[in-house]
Parts: structure tokens; sequence; C-alpha cells
């Protein structure tokens, strides 16, 4: 644990049941006590640290009210006035229920990291807590006394041991229809499955196959073309009868019993936290979450028992709330199914190219994003991945192709704790550094800045720099919320610290873009005139908030 910084500093506590906030006072500290999420009011004279512990509250698995009650104090945080010194604490006991945090925490990083203390996740006396904060130790867990962070370790391939399917035995495939649901299933019986079940939702009469000759049909009849017999299972796997009764149906028939499952099942949702709703969670955890809880229960003795997470539960990855707290409940859960000394994995993967609305103009771009940031993505990788992951005994993979060169070029400011040791190994050491950093003349450094600006603003925007009106409104030129989040990253290391996720709505045109990067110009709320320019940028963002978005949905399995 760092030594704790010396600051002026005053508390908020959320859902105290502990007695932290009278610890504080006790301690002669300053605390609010908002009345659940509702920090409009305050107006600390020195930095906030608002400790949120409603989510010790949590009980159950998928427990969305609590979890969207956690969300709404996040974006109580982030409403808070610019310019206040705030950082955001979530705190959990570390039990299953509570895992879906994890991945909040994540998009917390990636969205709003000068908002963001960390997530502090105890085994012992809640007064811990004070120590992590006091330090801006960030995300850290106490274990046994001893403050701990999770690191990345790399692996070498495994040999082929054994074969890894049973041929008389079927493997259960949710998602199988989706687009990496079928290039799972082409590898699966490449690989010598025989008895292969497919789940989906939608029910898919075989008396309608002749009439209605979907690319889903074809890639059944090629799958069954190659030997395998496929049997498909219309059944939502988040409904725990339906599930049971498809169960009971498939023993009832006499079919080889099901020993292993890979759950790819789940949909994605690439909404910004701060327009959170109720509605996505719910709709984020049900087929993911709640069907890899109903499977674990339903199956308890399986061979292998696979679940399709996501690099999004643990590495910082904006707009995806949702679609991270479900991914970091299935990493938790194949850990403590481990622990039970029954078999599971959770494989976090990346993004699969060519699949989904990946293939859309706005799915290459976030390709081109991922690539500059030294991750790529291939299917034809991705299995190769697959087949490595199968092979290791561990719990929880991060099967990510990294260029890790690439990647220590387009971190700046935000940091990866998870990636730092990997980093460091990296050949290139040459930090990024900004424009003509070394020029002595301020006028030449301002207009280097401009140059710089207006250059990271092209590329975003796909315009030249002639085409760039410094006193216009990005909104009106195109910006969209998750191009404002690509800017605001790219931006970073001109400024060399962590950049607002709202930056270009306190600084809407590349004029005064360039005025706060160059220090002209504090920190603060827009002012009405202000206001009033960024109106179409608002406005693009609520659109997206709808039916926009959706069609920039980034496909992860």
């Amino acid at each position: 644990m760092p030594t704790p910084k010396p600051q002026a500093r005053e508390w908020a506590v959320i859902g105290d049941r502990g007695g932290l906030g009278q610890l504080l006072q006790q301690r002669g500290e300053t605390v609010h006590r908002p009345a659940d999420a509702a920090l409009t009011g305050l107006a600390p004279s020195a930095r906030l640290d608002v400790v949120d512990l409603r989510q010790l509250d949590l009980q159950a698995v998928g427990d969305v009210p609590t979890l969207h009650a956690i969300v709404q104090d996040a974006q109580a945080v982030i409403r808070l006035r610019a310019g206040l010194d705030v950082r955001l604490w979530l705190v959990t006991a570390g039990s299953l229920v509570q895992s879906p945090l994890t991945g909040l925490a994540a998009t917390l990083a990636a969205e709003h990291g000068d908002r963001f203390g960390g997530l502090v996740e105890l085994d012992g006396a809640l007064a811990a807590v004070i120590d992590a904060v006091l330090a801006d130790a960030g995300s850290c867990a106490l274990r046994g006394g001893r403050w701990t962070r999770p690191v990345l370790r790399r692996i070498a391939p495994q040999p082929m041991l054994a074969p890894l399917w049973r041929a008389d035995a079927s493997c259960l495939l949710t998602g199988g229809l989706g687009d990496v649901g079928r290039h799972v299933a082409g590898w699966l019986v490449a690989q010598g499955v025989r008895h292969l079940v497919v789940q989906g939702r939608t029910p898919l009469p075989r008396d309608q196959w002749a009439t209605a000759l979907t690319p889903v049909v074809q890639a059944v009849r090629a799958l069954e073309a190659q030997g395998a017999h496929v049997a498909y299972a219309a059944v939502d796997v988040a409904d725990e009868a339906a599930l049971a009764a498809f169960l009971a149906r498939h023993h009832a028939a006499g079919r080889p019993p099901i020993r292993s499952v890979i759950h790819a099942a789940g949909i994605t949702d690439d909404t910004l936290l701060h327009e959170l709703g109720a509605a996505s969670p719910a709709a984020v955890l049900a087929p993911k979450l709640q069907g890899a809880w109903n499977l674990h229960r339903a199956l308890p003795e399986l061979d292998r028992l696979v679940f399709f997470s996501s690099m999004a539960a643990v590495m910082p990855q904006a707009g995806q709330a949702s679609y991270a707290a479900t991914n970091a409940f299935l990493d938790a859960l194949a850990a403590q199914r481990r622990a039970q000394g029954r078999h599971a994995q959770s494989i976090g993967w990346g993004v699969w190219a060519r699949t989904g609305v990946m293939r859309a103009d706005a799915g290459r771009r976030q390709l081109d994003e991922l690539q500059r940031q030294g991750i790529g993505s291939a299917p034809a990788l991705a299995l190769a991945l697959l087949g490595e992951a199968l092979r290791e005994d561990a719990a929880h993979l991060l099967m990510v192709p990294f260029d890790w060169r690439a990647m220590r070029r387009s971190v700046s400011a935000r940091e990866l704790p998870l990636l730092r040791g990997c980093l460091a190994e990296a050949a290139d050491q040459a930090p990024a550094a900004a424009p003509a950093a070394d020029s002595a003349d301020p006028a030449e450094r301002r207009r280097a800045l401009d140059r710089a600006v207006r250059d990271i603003v092209g590329r975003v925007l796909k315009l030249t720099r002639s085409k760039i009106d410094a006193r216009k409104p990005l909104g009106t030129m195109g910006l969209t919320s998750l191009m404002a989040l690509e800017l605001r990253n790219r931006l970073e290391p001109l400024h060399g610290k962590p950049l607002s996720a709202t930056l270009t709505w306190n600084y809407p045109t590349v004029e005064v873009l360039v005025a706060f990067l160059a220090g002209e110009q504090e920190p603060m709320a827009a002012a009405p005139a202000a206001l009033a320019a960024a109106a179409p940028v608002l406005a693009a963002v609520a659109e997206l908030s709808g039916g926009d978005a959706a069609r920039l949905l980034r496909k992860r399995r």
C-alpha cells in the first residue's frame, strides 16, 4: 500500500451500513451523508472522496435494481460540477454476486478516469477502505492483511495430450446461431465433436427449411455434411424452467448426454455510462449472466464448461458498462466452480472481426482504433487461440492478440495496471511526447499544439485540416459520442494526464479545446454561450442513445 498522500479531503458515504461515516468523523474528517445518490447539493471546499457501499447489499445473482442504483450513484458523481476534484470509490467483499462491479469499475476507468478512484475489495474490516482511499491506491484487494492487484501473466502454448471431446457425448453450444457461434460450431466439428447441440432462442422447424434457406440453415447442413449430428434447441437459457425442461427432453430422447458446454450466448450494448438506463443492464445480463448461472446449476457435473467472456471485464473499454459487468460475473463464476473442484473456464476475448456489426463501417472503425491500440482480431486467429485456451488448466484466460509495442505507444496517461508487466517487456521504450515540447518559444508550442489537435480531430472525423473550422462545434462536423471518446484517448498524450469523457461537451470547438489543453482555460462547467454552441453535440449524443447506438455495437465474445 502506498504511503497516504497529505491532502485536504472531504468524504461522502453512500449506503453506509457498517459505520464508516462515524469512523471517519471520529478521525476528525468532514463527512457528507447524501440521501442515496443525491450529490448535487454538495459543495466541497477540498477534494471529495465518494465511497459507495451500496454494492455490499447485493444478495442475489443478477440483482438488476441494486446494480442500476450503483450506476445512478456513478452518474451523480459524473454530473458534479466540472472543476471539482472528486473520486468515486466502489467497495465489495469479493463475493460472486458482487463480481459484476469489477466490470463496471473497468468501464468507469475508461470513460471517467478523472472521477474514479478505484474498486476496493475487502476480506475484513470496513475501516481498511480509509487506508486505500488516503493512499490513492486505485483498484486493489485486501487478502490476509496484504493489499494485492491482479496482473496479466503470459502463457506458453501447451501440447495436445488427449482429445478434448468425447465421441459418446454431446456438446452444447449456446448462441450457436450467431456469427461467432457459427464459427465456433464449425471449429468444434472439425475438432472431432460428433454430437453438437446448437442453442438459440428462435424456433427453426425443419419443415420450413426448403422454403427458407437462411445462412443459419445452410450452416447447420454444412456441419451435418462433415459427419456430425446437429440438434437445434430453441430454448432461452436465461429461463431456468425452460432450460430444465429442455434437458429433461434431451435425456428422455436417449440422446448422448451433455458433457461439454460452451456458453457463447450474449448481446452487447454500446451505451456510455452517463446515458445508461435501467433497461440496458437487464437486457444484457439475461442471456449471458443468468444463462451462465442456470447452466452452472442445471449441469453440475461436466467434463468441460467454457464461458465466452470479454476483455472488457478487466480492461478499460468505453461504452461497455453492462457488458463488462456481465462478463466479470462469468470470470468469477468460473473461479468459484474451480474452487469447488468442478471444471470451468472463462475466456476473455477481444473482438471478432467480420462478425455482426463489425462488418459495417462503424465496426471497421472500431477495429481500426483497436489496431492502433495494439489489439488484433480475426475469427481464424480467435479459433486458433480457442484451441490453445482449452488446453490450459486455468480458470480465467485473456485470449487477445496483443501487439505490445503498439499498445505501449498508444497507452498514454490512462493506467493499465493489469498489463503493466507485459508493457514493461515491450522493446519499444519510447514514451509519447507532446509535439514541440522542446521548444522554448511559448507561441511555437501553442501553434504546434493547435496543429496537433487539428490533425487528431481530422483523423477521427476523416476530414482534412483545411475543412476543420476551429470555431464550429465538433458535433456539427459529425462527432458522435463514441468518436468523442476516441478523440479523448488520442488527445491524452498531448495533455499528459487523464481527460474527462465529457471533454468535448465542455470544450465543443477546436478553438476552446486547444485553449484548455494549452492551460489557457480552467476546467469549468460550460457557460451559457458554450452550452448553446454545444447543443448540436448534445443532440447527436441523444440520438445515439437510441437506434444509432445499436448500429455501433461491438461484437465481443
